[in-house]
């Protein structure tokens, strides 16, 4: 079947799993090559200032990846062929770290080498997931979120997509 760019769209092949597209299939090989390579992560922090309900936050994630099957989706061999595995829920948890007190540049400071860190964290595409996101607490009325996921499930603009969902 052809997409509305008249690319080929993989055919599901079971309940729960499906071939991957030619482009999963060129990062799958790559991550197998050199799985610690930062390459092929993306990262977005998202700046929230007001007074945050984490919960609806939480929320919000969960009703995201109950949608959005990639969300729920690891990579494994099977048949010595690579395969989407697609689970019908999966948990999802939201980190939350309080950074505690200080200067305003100092806090930012601690904020951002936190987000190089979850930027440089490996996935393992076959136990996911392939969402990862944490909450940072500045003050009591900013709030830094950082998504990190794998490029096999997302690009740029999807990414685009998974945040004006969450909002």
């Amino acid at each position: 079947r052809l997409n509305r760019e008249g690319i080929e769209r993989p055919e599901r092949v079971g309940l729960g799993s499906a071939p991957l597209s030619p482009a999963q299939r060129r990062l799958w090989f790559l991550e197998q090559l050199e799985p610690a390579a930062a390459a092929y992560r993306l990262t977005r922090t998202l700046r929230l200032r007001g007074v945050l309900k984490v919960e609806a936050l939480e929320e919000a994630l969960r009703e995201t990846v109950r949608r959005h099957e990639l969300l729920r989706t690891t990579f494994v061999m099977k048949e010595e062929q690579p395969l989407q595995l697609i689970q019908d829920e999966w948990e999802t948890s939201l980190g939350f770290i309080d950074l505690g007190s200080g200067t305003v540049s100092e806090l930012e400071a601690e904020a951002r080498r936190v987000v190089s860190s979850e930027g440089d964290r490996a996935f393992d595409l076959a136990t996911g997931p392939l969402l990862r996101t944490v909450l940072l607490k500045v003050s009591d009325e900013e709030h830094w979120l950082v998504l990190s996921l794998h490029q096999i499930i997302a690009d740029r603009e999807s990414l685009g997509v998974l945040v004006s969902e969450l909002g």
